[in-house]
């Protein structure tokens, strides 16, 4: 086995071998991955704690100040009782809420396309209710079966607990040994970003089968084997403003039902530097490059969009509900390395687009450069 304090990896390593173990469909892979990335990420826990302790921070209030989590006292009893219990086999323990609330508030803040769309904390909740894109408001009428049809028709229920997000936590008895302020970094960081990876690649492509439904997905199309067909793409030349306001927001108002002002553009990482990029850069009489768009739009970049196409949408037009029991159980699945236990956290997740038309599917392939529209329109006919 190896040694967790000896593997270096730096960030973008670990960020990397994540994401292969929450995406790959392959047990073996996956396994081997989390394994990896657990090794380097406990290596700079303990390399941290050993630093830590020779600045003499190991004061709870010197630490709160340097940056660490103070843990409440249920938290504290919470990592005391595994670390007495060598972990959790023959435990019946859950994880503090107050623990989850940090996950889902690393979740938001560090991952623009979480933090953009309606993403709900809904432990404790299996169900909700959420209104629809073009749902009617308040109606001034007679109170009759037809108007409370009506309105009761711009809600949808969705079940929350119907699809789960399974994060596997190996834990070194090294780890164990460092205290609870070190275990419970370790289980957030991993959860938060674990987390973050399986959401988002849901919520751009899920195929609707035992997860959650992307935005680039059809609605209206096909079913085939409890997968949703991925929408057909527009093409789409150039970002000037008439065609943003027929192709895209024009649209977005979803008949003149609603106005629309803030939208999102996500798209995969190459095809912003190497199409979109060039899209929306000019240059000011000052000979300054800058990024302008006539419209209010973000702009979020995801591996998981497919190359050469642009998703767009009002981004609250996406939900996305995520809950917990708390209950994190040991796996005698994944006990692949002999120092080590894994834990097991299931979460309880669902989402979908609220409409139909909520998102636009592009193809970008020939998106012209700015500058090169810019000459074309100068240049006389």
């Amino acid at each position: 086995m190896k040694n967790p304090d000896k593997v270096k990896m730096g960030k973008e390593q670990l960020q990397a071998v994540l994401d292969k173990a929450m995406t790959s469909e392959d047990p073996k892979v996956q396994a081997a991955a989390i394994s990896e990335w657990s090794e380097g990420f406990q290596a700079q826990l303990v390399a941290e704690a050993e630093k830590a302790a020779r600045a003499g921070l190991t004061d709870d209030q010197v630490m709160a100040q340097r940056g660490f989590t103070v843990l409440n006292t249920q938290e504290r009893d919470f990592y005391n009782t595994i670390i007495e219990n060598k972990g959790l086999d023959n435990l019946d323990v859950v994880i503090p809420v107050t623990v989850y609330d940090r996950i889902f508030e690393n979740l938001e803040e560090q991952h623009p396309l979480l933090a953009a769309i309606d993403f709900v904390n809904t432990t404790g909740i299996t169900r909700w209710l959420y209104r629809k894109a073009d749902a009617e408001g308040a109606l001034w009428s007679d109170v009759t079966d037809a108007i409370t049809k009506e309105l009761s028709n711009g809600f949808e229920k969705i079940e929350i607990g119907q699809t789960k997000l399974t994060a596997f936590i190996p834990l070194y008895n090294s780890t164990l040994d460092l205290g609870p302020v070190w275990i419970d970094k370790f289980i957030v960081t991993l959860l938060s970003e674990a987390l973050a990876i399986g959401l988002e690649k849901a919520i751009v492509t899920g195929t609707g089968k035992d997860m959650p439904i992307g935005m680039d997905r059809d609605l209206d199309g096909a079913v085939v084997g409890g997968e949703y067909p991925v929408k057909e793409a527009k093409v789409l030349n150039d970002l000037l403003p008439q065609t943003l306001g027929e192709e895209i927001m024009a649209p977005l108002t979803l008949d003149g039902k609603r106005a629309v002002s803030d939208i999102i553009f996500v798209l995969n990482p190459l095809t912003y530097w190497s199409k979109f990029f060039g899209a929306i850069t000019t240059m000011t009489s000052a000979a300054q490059y800058v990024q302008t768009l006539p419209i209010n739009a973000q702009n979020i970049q995801s591996r998981y969009v497919a190359q050469n196409k642009l998703i767009v949408g009002v981004p609250t037009d996406y939900f996305m509900g995520i809950g917990t029991t708390g209950k994190i159980e040991s796996s005698k699945e994944y006990r692949f390395l002999e120092d080590q236990i894994v834990f097991a956290a299931r979460q309880l997740a669902n989402g979908r687009p609220k409409d139909n038309v909520s998102f636009l599917v592009f193809d970008i392939e020939n998106l012209k450069p700015l500058l090169t529209l810019i000459k074309e329109l100068d240049t006389p006919s």
